[in-house]
């Protein structure tokens, strides 16, 4: 087994995450997939540098390259329309409560702090 394997497994098997590092690791994937999807778009392949390769050395036919440009980014839409059924864009009831955990002092929502203090009233008693 490889050293890179190895530590793959240790990260997975040794991970502490939370649900607000997966929301971010998610939400950053879904980003990654639209920048991809843009750039095979408008002809800039420096984030695929074997289809940049292959294009360079292909280009007397360039015809079949582009129908194949068009097929990378269809499966492109087609992961990230998965990827969205899966993990929802949704601001859930729950998460848009927890958001001052992430930074206290960005309190964005004024009437959030009171019903947070009314909520954690029974621990006073």
């Amino acid at each position: 087994m490889g050293s890179l394997h190895k530590s793959l497994l240790l990260y997975t098997e040794n991970f502490c995450g939370n649900i607000f590092y997966a929301e971010n690791k998610i939400r950053a994937f879904k980003k990654k997939l639209q920048f991809w999807m843009r750039s095979l778009a408008g002809r800039e392949f420096e984030s695929f540098p074997a289809l940049k390769d292959f294009r360079e050395e292909n280009e007397e036919s360039l015809r079949e390259l582009d129908e194949i440009n068009e097929e990378f980014v269809k499966h492109l839409e087609n992961m990230r329309h998965t990827v969205e059924q899966y993990f929802p864009e949704k601001e859930s009831e729950n998460n848009s409560q927890n958001l001052w955990i992430k930074n206290p002092f960005d309190m964005k929502e004024k009437n959030l702090l009171p019903s947070l203090l009314k909520d954690m009233k029974h621990y006073w008693k």
